[in-house]
């Protein structure tokens, strides 16, 4: 059976904040390197998307946008929709078929290439 004793615990802590400055900076070195390994990788999956003036796209449909009662069986996707304007980084101004302009520009995000 093991007891615990007060000055065990006070000896413990003292040691551990006793660490030289080779083996603080081994710990901090070591560390370090992991955001990057992870920041490779999640850029390396990463597909950047843009557009052009011209091109054809389709729009993501939300629910507020879309018709009452279609819900989840509805269609994701509406369009095509042509880009009119870059309004900025990856943000589109669309019109559709038949010249109508959208209410606001889209981002990227919320659009797909529309292929004929």
């Amino acid at each position: 059976m093991l007891a615990f004793r007060r000055g065990d615990k006070q000896r413990s802590t003292q040691s551990q904040s006793r660490l030289t400055g080779q083996e603080t900076l081994r710990l901090t070195t070591s560390s370090r390197g992991l955001p990057t390994k992870m920041t490779r990788y999640y850029n390396s999956k990463v597909r950047n998307r843009s557009f052009r003036v011209n091109e054809f796209v389709l729009k993501k449909v939300f629910q507020e946008n879309g018709e009452l009662g279609v819900g989840t069986l509805g269609p994701t996707w509406e369009g095509p929709y042509k880009i009119i304007e870059e309004v900025r980084f990856e943000t589109y101004r669309l019109e559709d078929l038949e010249e109508r302009e959208t209410r606001h520009p889209w981002n990227v995000a919320h659009m797909r290439p529309y292929h004929q």
